[in-house]
């Protein structure tokens, strides 16, 4: 539409004057329009378009449960059974190194002792029992009687603790 005004400006402007050609001389750039009436169909409202129902996100991957940190050292079982034997050894460096500092200030072990004062000894140990972070066990230590019968028991129960260091005997009490 801009062209074909410029150039109807520009053929006034070259034919000057009243020779000029007006706009009815001029060619029509326009459709010719209909005389003839029709009929209009309604108009119709165009349906609205469904809103797409949303695609559910799918369910996140549950994030593993972490697995708990190992204790150190070895389970509470073989703490417990390695410090019986400890004792019935009277091995008084492995009875500290596996006790906490609570056990070793409640009495000490007698390094005067020669290792044979226990001699034919035995020991049982029940399963240990663990709750959270602490564990207990019922130990017996018999020593050896006449006529190889068996001698006097000594019953108690061990309590172990987990320490950052593993786990340790915390407690030795008798049993009632």
């Amino acid at each position: 539409v801009g062209r074909v005004v410029a150039g109807l400006v520009l053929v006034a402007v070259r034919a000057g004057g009243d020779d000029a050609p007006t706009v009815e001389d001029l060619p029509s750039t326009t459709a010719p329009t209909s005389t003839t009436s029709s009929t209009t169909s309604p108009t119709t409202t165009p349906s609205p378009t469904p809103t797409p129902t949303p695609t559910p996100s799918p369910t996140p991957t549950p994030t593993p449960t972490p697995t708990p940190t190992p204790t150190p050292g070895p389970a509470p079982d073989v703490v417990a059974d390695r410090f019986v034997r400890a004792i019935v050894a009277v091995d008084c460096a492995t009875i500290s190194r596996l006790s906490t500092p609570t056990y070793r200030e409640q009495g000490r072990c007698d390094d005067d002792l020669p290792p044979d004062t226990l001699a034919g000894t035995t020991y049982g140990l029940d399963p240990v029992a663990v709750a959270g972070a602490s564990a207990t066990a019922m130990a017996v230590i018999t020593r050896p009687g006449a006529d190889g019968r068996p001698g006097p028991a000594f019953r108690f129960t061990l309590t172990l603790v987990n320490t950052a260091l593993g786990w340790r005997v915390n407690n030795l009490a008798p049993a009632s």
